[in-house]
């Protein structure tokens, strides 16, 4: 599940549950809790115009349309005597609801909420911690080892463009999470090395010369894990009849690196795609 996806879900939940505490509240509110010698003094007054009885507990409304709720003591039934004698109208209700679970449902929205508020501050510090070791590795480290970090990446690129399929494959780990959904859709795979540089060795077959340029890197390391990121722009060039030769994507790159032994390796390769321009067909045109 998404980020916003369950966003959508909490606000859901909490709009739920806040409609659920309000209706129990409104209902609440319309029945005034009376004392038992209380209501048998409306009774006995002839203020009461008709009561629900289950079990212990009594619900009414006087004949001034003021509804109360009050509860009579355990094993005493004699005041339906009364009631009677007052040509009160009674209903019984047989399935009563224990108290217990009466009061669990009348309580049941708050406690939701409460679980609700719970919950969501333990996510918010569970983003907070993520992003606080975030920072701890994007925020600094050795500038030796983040010289390091930056000839790997630039390897790779510089690697690509002069089809040095072998280099490419020692810039990367044993596993790589290889995210290009930016461009192609779909999801994000693990791949190793070698599938990545057959790929790509596959792909750029019919085309004559690849360019990558970057900047804007930026490089934050621990000393076993490194995070970065830069700008790229990455030409295509092959001759066509119909003289529209070049290709060019414009985006982004997002990197994470592991140190194995004295060396650091791509562990995840991410392309942040911001546009396509040039001839998109490139490799079905006819050549020149």
């Amino acid at each position: 599940m998404n980020a916003t996806l369950k966003a959508v879900v909490l606000w859901a939940v909490l709009l739920i549950v806040i409609a659920l505490a309000w209706n129990f509240a409104t209902i609440e509110k319309k029945e005034t809790p009376l004392r038992f010698s209380e209501f048998m003094e409306r009774v006995e007054g002839g203020r009461v115009q008709d009561v629900t009885i289950a079990g212990d507990e009594i619900r009414g409304r006087g004949i001034d349309g003021y509804r109360f709720r009050t509860y009579a003591p355990a094993g005493y039934d004699r005041y339906v005597e009364t009631l009677l004698a007052r040509k009160v109208a009674v209903a019984v209700e047989r399935n009563q609801t224990p108290a217990w679970a009466a009061m669990l449902i009348s309580w049941a929205p708050f406690i939701l909420l409460i679980g609700f508020w719970v919950f969501s501050m333990r996510q918010m510090q569970s983003r907070a911690d993520r992003a606080d070791r975030l920072r701890q590795i994007s925020g600094g480290g050795d500038l030796t080892e983040r010289t390091r970090i930056a000839e790997t990446i630039n390897t790779l690129f510089v690697a690509t463009d002069a089809r040095d399929w072998g280099r490419v494959r020692d810039v990367f780990a044993g596993q790589v999470l290889f995210d290009m959904t930016s461009l192609a859709g779909g999801e994000a795979s693990q791949m190793t090395p070698e599938a990545i540089a057959t790929a790509w060795e596959t792909g750029l077959a019919s085309i004559e010369r690849v360019h990558h340029q970057t900047g804007n890197l930026s490089i934050g390391c621990s000393a076993t894990e490194a995070a970065a990121s830069c700008y790229g722009i990455a030409y295509h060039y092959r001759r066509t009849k119909s003289g529209r030769n070049t290709r060019v994507f414009v985006g982004s790159y997002d990197f994470h690196l592991r140190r194995v032994d004295t060396a650091w390796r791509i562990d995840v390769f991410r392309f942040n795609s911001k546009f396509v321009d040039g001839n998109l067909e490139l490799e079905k045109e006819p050549p020149a």
